[in-house]
């Protein structure tokens, strides 16, 4: 895959993942691997690939369940992507609760998991050899629509939270993931 071929499939992907959320009032949890296909049977030098893997339900609803798919899961299924393609880069998308604490307290003495929600986000975070985004979007629910199908899902509006993105992404068990894709 070219850099311009994984510039422009990389700001697809965002677009796309928005227009999902705005589209359906959430996204599923999930990792997707940028890659070009491996040993490819027609005479293109490149295809590149996008793979889309859900995250279970069930793995997100604890740290252990968490854990698991990181330390358990992952290793397991890019051990069998890499068998089919050569990966480029690797995203992982998710809805998150924003807490936040007054920047007096200790945090070393604070539970976490006790801290107010202040907000709902999406999170988007794309790794590569080379570069390293996180683009974060306030998740505003405006009510309930039906959808063409007869769906009932939330309204939602994304805005950038250009205050909580960071340029070298962010931090959690699911960073990284791409430097463990490679290995």
């Amino acid at each position: 895959m070219t850099q311009d071929q994984f510039n422009t499939l990389k700001e697809d992907f965002i677009t796309n993942i928005r227009e999902y959320v705005t589209e359906n009032g959430s996204i599923f949890p999930h990792i997707s691997i940028f890659a070009d296909v491996r040993n490819p049977s027609t005479e293109e030098e490149n295809i590149p690939a996008l793979i889309h893997i859900p995250i279970p339900d069930e793995l997100m609803m604890d740290d252990e369940g968490k854990d698991k798919f990181v330390n358990k899961v992952f290793p397991k299924i890019a051990e069998e992507v890499k068998k089919k393609f050569v990966p480029t880069a690797l995203a992982w998308t998710a809805e998150a609760w924003v807490r936040t604490m007054d920047k007096n307290k200790d945090l070393e003495k604070t539970n976490w998991k006790e801290l107010p929600i202040e907000k709902e986000v999406v999170i988007i975070t794309i790794e590569s050899n080379d570069d390293k985004k996180c683009v974060i979007y306030d998740i505003i629910r405006n009510g309930k629509q039906i959808t063409p199908e007869g769906d009932m899902v939330d309204k939602v509006e994304l805005i950038e939270a250009k205050n909580l993105a960071h340029p070298d992404g962010i931090g959690g068990r699911f960073s990284g993931l791409f430097a463990k894709l490679k290995d």
